[in-house]
């Protein structure tokens, strides 16, 4: 009995050891992921689920080949998108005792192109909106507006009001999702949070010491898990 016992144990093991292997594989190829602009669009012919990851035959122009991603919700005949992905050489997956001669390792895979694109834009936005380093500024409010520091403090209580605030632009970047991203900052901060985000269709030049009205929207997701705690819609700059 204490053998057999033995030997669970030992299986167990080698089960769990193969299974962090392979996500690690899965890791490092994920990371080392190459960006192509171009939209793949495939039909789903085989499925295989070795959570959290899902194996899938698919078919792109008469041509099939096996690729992999986070476990999705797909069923053979339905279409796959992706526009992110790099090809491996004989990976073996050691969850499925099997060796792939090729394999793409798909990073950004979605069921309709609208969800991809949305997706790539949002990123890009993210991405590039970084946070700034803090500046070394003190900009006074102007009358009857707001400093960064209130807006995050009181975003429950503002929320849905338009409010002004009197900030230094510290990144600008236009056209994305149709609109321009806006950074400033006026030398206050909250918990941390020193740069205040506005949306708007002006726009304004970094460096700029700006007057920006909008509309306060605390917890704006724009979907692929993008949030941001609070930050000014449809922003206009007060002349």
């Amino acid at each position: 009995m204490k053998k057999v016992l033995l030997f669970i144990m030992v299986l167990s093991v080698f089960a769990a050891c193969s299974k962090q292997q392979e996500k690690k594989s899965v890791k490092a190829a994920n990371q080392a992921v190459n960006s192509h602009p171009a939209v793949h669009a495939v039909v789903v012919k085989e499925k295989i689920d070795a959570p959290p990851y899902s194996y899938l035959k698919v078919e792109e122009n008469g041509k099939e080949y096996w690729m992999a991603t986070n476990q999705m919700d797909v069923k053979p005949g339905e279409k796959v998108y992706y526009s992110n992905a790099m090809t491996m050489q004989n990976f073996h997956s050691r969850t499925l005792n099997k060796t792939f001669k090729e394999i793409l390792f798909v990073q950004d895979a979605k069921k309709t192109a609208e969800d991809l694109s949305v997706k790539s834009e949002v990123a890009a936005a993210h991405s590039s909106l970084a946070n700034e380093p803090r500046v070394k500024i003190k900009i006074a409010p102007i009358e009857g507006g707001l400093t960064v520091k209130e807006v995050y403090a009181k975003k429950m209580e503002l929320a849905g009001k338009v409010v002004m605030v009197k900030g230094k632009v510290v990144k600008f970047n236009p056209n994305i999702m149709s609109r321009n991203w806006i950074h400033i900052q006026d030398g206050t901060e909250f918990n941390g949070k020193y740069d205040l985000l506005i949306t708007s269709q002006d726009k304004v030049n970094v460096g700029d010491v700006v007057v920006l009205q909008g509309t306060v929207v605390p917890g704006k997701d724009f979907g692929a898990g993008y949030v941001y705690d609070v930050l000014l819609e449809n922003g206009k700059v007060i002349k």
